[in-house]
Order: structure tokens, then sequence, then C-alpha cells
């Protein structure tokens, strides 16, 4: 668990270099890798982040800086339960409300391959948190199919009030006062509807 938060650090360090983009706009979407009109910083969303940590792929070795998303795809997924590739579990769970590149998709998964943790269980640095829709969006959510109405996750940090995050801004554009890339205390975001230990 320890190398998944140091890689997503790598992200956090490298903040000044990515914007946070709405899903559908980052490469685990298959959109563009960098946003042209914000100084060429990489598009990142909460979900590509918790899969590149995952994947063990710190910035330096990401499609941000190679170019080369095929890296990250042809890359065996070591949480899952037999020898399979990102590619292969993408493609494994593509349906709408299942989409596991989503974070509702995701969460969907882990919920269903028995790895949510208890709420009465005490967090982890590197177990996942998820959190429902705000209420300003959550029918949307309701009416798309996605799982639980889930728009956003994170990665519990060794102090496990606080999550590492892409930050869900959707306004597609980098603001200096909110970064892409921030450590956010859990509670204000609210109680994750799912909390998550990956197993390797």
């Amino acid at each position: 668990m320890d190398r998944i938060l140091e890689t997503a650090m790598t992200y956090l360090n490298r903040r000044d270099s990515l914007i946070y983009s709405y899903h559908g706009n980052t490469f685990l979407q298959d959109g563009e890798l960098t946003d042209p009109d914000n100084g060429g910083r990489g598009r990142i969303d909460c979900s590509t982040l918790v899969h590149l940590a995952m994947a063990g792929m710190g910035y330096g070795d990401s499609p941000y800086v190679t170019g080369d998303d095929g890296k990250f795809f042809d890359a065996l997924c070591p949480w899952y339960d037999t020898i399979i590739t990102f590619r292969d579990l993408f493609l494994k769970y593509s349906d709408r409300s299942c989409d596991i590149r989503r974070a509702y998709g995701l969460a969907r998964y882990c919920r269903e391959n028995g790895l949510e943790i208890g709420q009465n269980d005490e967090r982890r640095p590197g177990d996942l948190v998820f959190f429902d829709a705000p209420p300003s969006v959550y029918e949307e959510y309701v009416k798309y199919g996605a799982y639980m109405a889930v728009s956003h996750v994170g990665i519990v940090t060794a102090d496990t009030d606080i999550m590492i995050n892409a930050t869900g801004r959707s306004d597609h554009r980098y603001n200096a006062q909110h970064d892409p890339v921030q450590l956010t205390r859990i509670e204000d975001r609210g109680t994750p509807v799912i909390t998550a230990r990956m197993t390797f």
C-alpha cells in the first residue's frame, strides 16, 4: 500500500503540470492527454489518478510525460485475482454501470469482488474511499446509471483522515486556488459510501 501512496504523491508533486479534466477527457477515457489551451498540462481526473497509482506508474513514467499510454494498458493489474492487464480489465467491465475506468465502476467492482471493508473497520493508508455525487447533480448520476451515484474516489494517506485525490472540479480550467491534485480532509468531502482495500 505504501507504493500506491508513493506513486500518487508524484502527481501531487507535479500538480503544476496537470489540469483537472472532467470524465471522458483523460487517457483512460480515450481522450486527449493534454490541454493545449492550458499550457499543454496533462488532463487528470479522480479515477485516472487512482488507476495510475494502483499500476505503480509514477508521473515520470506516465503517458503525460512519455506520450505512450500503451505501457499503462499493457501493464499487469496487480490487484486482480488472475494475471490480467488493465486493458483486459477495462474491456471486461465496460458496460455503463460498471465501467471500471470511472469512479462508480471501480466502486461497483470493489463491492462485488469482496474488496469493500466494513463501516466500522478502521481505514488504512492506501485504502480507496468513494463518495456519491453532491445534491446538485445527484439525480443526474442516478439517471445516467452510475453505481450508487458514486462520483468521486480518493486514496487514504498515512493520516487516515486525509486523502490524495484529483479534486473533482468540472470547470475544465486550471485554477491555482484549486489544484488539480491535492490533499483533502475526507470529512470535507462527506462520508464515503464505500471504502475498499485492494489486495496485492
